[in-house]
């Protein structure tokens, strides 16, 4: 399969990368063509620069954002890149490269949350404000610690930061992080979460594997990184379609459908290809249906669009979620 760009959870909607440039936008003159009010008649263009892939804003209305982020001037993208045009996200599909898994990063100073952060390929983590990740406080070097997502887990290195870095209350050098683990970098606290995936039962929520590290005696509280992430929103399946999962929701947006491309993945006939879609925005989880066949309940009530509340039951076809905010 070729490469191209691909509008995310529609398969027979792409464009393959050629040696031509591939233009975005509502107009049908468009290589591909992108319905909705939010995007512009010519909204945004991708091409070959050198070897690189590249897309640049065409002075759209929304502006154009790659990982959740707008762009400037020409971006280069990388293999599952994330698009978005309006409210449409488009991916750059490589079938050559593993799909990266989507991580947030959870800033916390204390019991309050700093920052939630999507966390997409590497970032560096320190008090120069040219860093990814920007935390103030005089413990804190200006390029303290860097992060790369590599498959199922991120790589955490130490930049010879003057305090350290603390993962899992061990002082690494460099190690791997896995779902649910934290980062202490004084005075925060950084909670790495993979987005769709069920938090760990208490015997596995300790995985980190430290590859060259100077160890200190583990923290006595076990329990602290659960606790904490217990007050994070997240779906419970009531109806055992999922094998009563609980699944952490850590910023999104998320896709969700019985295809196997969507962030969470209901394998049931009775959800659609595409189903709905799960957002945080002004300080709200909110709900969409994505034109499903079966519709999106809420407490029984079939609603198109919905804000989110602490206990509310989404239905999704026979799939019945629980919603649960902190």
């Amino acid at each position: 399969m070729a490469l191209r760009i691909q509008v995310k959870g529609q398969p027979d909607r792409y464009v393959v990368v050629g040696a031509k440039a591939i233009t975005i936008g509502r107009d049908p003159a468009n290589d591909l063509v992108v319905d909705g009010a939010s995007v512009s008649d010519f909204h945004a263009e991708v091409m070959r620069q050198g070897q690189e892939i590249c897309i640049e804003d065409l002075l759209s209305q929304t502006g154009t954002f790659v990982n959740g982020e707008k762009i400037a001037g020409l971006k280069p993208l990388a293999a599952w890149d994330v698009i978005r045009v309006g409210t449409t996200e488009i991916e750059l599909n490589d079938p050559s490269i593993a799909r990266r898994a989507q991580w947030m990063l959870e800033v916390r100073l204390g019991e309050r949350v700093e920052q939630r952060l999507a966390l997409s390929g590497s970032a560096v983590i320190g008090r120069d404000p040219a860093c990814d990740v920007v935390l103030t406080g005089e413990l804190i070097s200006r390029r303290h610690t860097s992060l790369e997502v590599d498959q199922n887990h991120v790589e955490v290195t130490d930049l010879n930061s003057m305090n350290g870095t603390l993962l899992n209350g061990r002082r690494v050098s460099h190690a791997e992080a896995f779902h649910f683990d934290e980062l202490e970098i004084e005075p925060y606290t950084i909670v790495l979460l993979q987005a769709g995936v069920a938090a760990p039962s208490p015997e596995l929520s300790n995985r980190t594997v430290v590859k060259n590290a100077n160890l200190t005696e583990p923290r006595e509280d076990a329990t602290e990184v659960l606790s904490i992430l217990g007050s994070a929103a997240r779906l419970v399946e009531r109806t055992g379609i999922l094998g009563d999962a609980t699944i952490a929701l850590t910023g999104g947006p998320y896709r969700v459908g019985r295809a196997a491309d969507n962030d969470i993945v209901i394998a049931d006939p009775s959800v659609s290809k595409s189903h709905a879609r799960l957002e945080y925005a002004a300080g709200a989880w909110h709900i969409e249906d994505l034109a499903s066949s079966n519709g999106v309940l809420i407490n029984q009530s079939r609603v198109q669009t919905s804000l989110l509340a602490d206990g509310d039951v989404i239905g999704l076809g026979r799939c019945e979620l629980e919603f649960r905010d902190g």
